[in-house]
């Protein structure tokens, strides 16, 4: 059974939780279809090879880009006006290269300590992640690389005016399956994000992190710094189309390897990482529809790593398109007696 297909069968279990919850609760949905054009961030020696069918070994794959099909539910159960708790389900189906799906979940609590001030508590799961296939050191057949994703988190957010300021800091713990062990990686994230609202046509958002991961082995030794940005402007014309929203997005991740020069693969490698998108959002009664479409890239630079560029640098675009509903419900509390306020 797929992850998505697990997923899809929680999905009316949260429903049902919501219907017996005791206090106010939120429930919303998601279906959405995206195409990515180089699912495997294959390099373009690498999608020559694959198309021509040189290496089917190293790259048992059946098309080299696919559709994602996202399903996703979350409940967000309000106990009081002071805090809330909420549980998230994300499943992801492939509809030709099906090994790549993948679920993933969170829940997440937040406490209000007073009009402008709020904190939030989170963790995350993600069970198993296919990058690619891989040759493991001292072999010479190639193998899945899989790992698990388990992260915690805290963050803090504070509004002053029209800006709110949300500093915060994760744990990140990556676990990958035999015989890539050598890969398992401990991360430490701290990030900052500020997000300007002018009015309810205008937005801005940005944010920088930055992250320190160690890894298990020396050799290969992918241990890391990396320092990222994010901005985002939402644009909503109220004259003529108040429904409807346009959000331009970039994301910029420098990493630094930190290997000794004994990994010649990794001692002193640079990627950088851009990812560009365009959001269009419309407001239905029952609904937003999502639109989105942007190009994906990675360079990198090895110094002591000769053709690394030929294997590590990719392209890919990305487009998609998604429905979103969101549903609200009260339920009184059992305990409550007539007459309690």
């Amino acid at each position: 059974m797929s992850n998505l297909r697990k997923i899809l069968i929680l999905l009316p279990l949260i429903f049902a939780v919501s219907v017996w919850g005791k206090e106010q609760f939120f429930s919303s949905f998601y279906l959405g279809v995206d195409y990515d054009r180089n699912l495997f961030c294959l390099s373009p020696s690498e999608l020559t090879s694959f198309l021509q069918r040189q290496d089917t070994v190293r790259f048992p794959y059946r098309s080299a880009d696919d559709l994602d099909f996202t399903a996703v539910g979350e409940l967000e159960v309000h106990f009081s006006p002071k805090n809330a708790l909420s549980l998230h389900l994300r499943g992801h189906n492939y509809l030709v290269n099906q090994e790549k799906s993948y679920g993933v979940i969170g829940v997440e609590f937040e406490q209000r300590l007073d009009r402008f001030r709020r904190v939030f508590l989170y963790c995350r799961w993600l069970p198993s992640y296919l990058l690619r296939y891989y040759r493991p050191v001292n072999s010479s057949r190639y193998y899945p690389c899989r790992f698990s994703e388990q992260l915690a988190g805290i963050s803090f957010q504070q509004q002053l005016a029209k800006i709110k300021i949300i500093p915060g800091y994760r744990f990140e713990h990556y676990d990958y399956i035999h015989p890539f062990e050598y890969y398992n990686t401990a991360g430490h994230c701290f990030e900052l994000k500020l997000n300007w609202q002018q009015n309810t046509s205008l937005r801005f958002l940005s944010g920088y992190n930055f992250k320190l991961a160690q890894a298990a082995a020396k050799i290969p030794d992918i241990s890391y710094r990396e320092h990222g940005i994010f901005l985002a402007l939402t644009v909503r014309p109220r004259l003529h189309l108040p429904q409807m929203g346009f959000r331009p997005e970039y994301e910029y991740r420098y990493r630094l390897y930190t290997a000794e020069p004994v990994d010649s693969a990794h001692y002193g490698r640079v990627d950088q990482l851009h990812t560009i998108n365009l959001r269009v959002d419309y407001r239905f009664n029952f609904g937003t529809v999502h639109l989105w479409f942007g190009p994906e890239w990675r360079d990198v630079k090895a110094p002591y790593q000769n053709k690394i560029e030929e294997i590590k640098e990719y392209r890919t675009f990305h487009a998609g398109l998604g429905i979103a509903v969101r549903l609200k419900s009260v339920s009184p509390s059992p305990h409550k007696q007539e007459g309690e306020e």
